[in-house]
């Protein structure tokens, strides 16, 4: 992949908060779905898995495995937040591309887009302020991730919950599951896997938060494989 030329950097201002307030739902969510997904499963947490009745672990291994023939890729995909402290609802659109080790995520949600770029270097959000992309603080970095990690995580997980078939526009998909748990809150993670690729067609997160619980709900769908332009993770745009 050619990378772009270099250009002049100027001089960095901290990371605006104030900026949040234009997207906070929406960076909200995307924290709860990285953080969720990623952080629990790398910080050495309580994992309980389990089998179940469906295909072997053997066989998800094989579609979790397909992810490494994909290649760059696009997509498109709605998601959707219901419960929660706040009880309100929100949903949204997502775009995504990816050209490992980049990739680039807008989503739109309430009338506000927050853009984020992930490079070797770090993440940066686009500030709508400056307008300009701002890298993120080391510690928020962690959650950050692309989505396509989700299948390289899920390839360390001795063993999954197989709870049937099913299809997602069109495509077919294994439906999987596994429960993570810490400080006390319960996290159920439900995906379907494409089993012509390994990627995810759709992720619903479910957290206990007592009389308040979370539903995160994320479809993919008008994937598209190909080289994508260096232009779509230029920071200095």
């Amino acid at each position: 992949m050619k990378l772009w030329g270099a250009h002049k950097e100027k001089e960095k201002k901290p990371l605006k908060y104030t900026l949040k307030m234009n997207f906070l739902p929406l960076t909200f969510l995307l924290y709860i779905l990285f953080v969720v997904i990623f952080a629990v499963a790398t910080m050495g947490l309580d994992l309980r898995i389990s089998f179940g009745l469906g295909e072997s672990g053997a066989d998800i291994q094989s579609i979790l495995a397909r992810y490494n023939t994909v290649g760059p890729f696009y997509c498109e995909g709605t998601m959707s937040v219901s419960g929660g402290f706040s009880q309100q609802e929100m949903s949204g659109t997502l775009k995504y591309w990816q050209e490992l080790p980049y990739y680039k995520m807008e989503a739109t949600a309430s009338g506000a887009t927050t853009q984020m770029i992930g490079r070797p270097d770090g993440v940066y959000v686009y500030n709508t302020e400056e307008g300009k992309y701002e890298k993120m603080p080391d510690a928020s970095q962690s959650s950050q991730q692309g989505i396509a990690d989700i299948v390289e995580q899920m390839k360390g997980i001795q063993g999954l919950q197989v709870l049937g078939k099913d299809t997602i526009n069109g495509k077919a998909s294994t439906v999987v599951q596994y429960s993570t748990s810490a400080l006390g809150i319960t996290v159920v993670q439900k995906v379907w896997l494409w089993d012509a690729k390994g990627l995810p067609l759709k992720i619903m997160i479910t957290m206990d938060m007592g009389d308040n619980d979370m539903i995160t709900t994320m479809t993919f769908s008008s994937y598209s494989f190909g080289d994508v332009p260096d232009s779509v993770f230029d920071i200095s745009a």
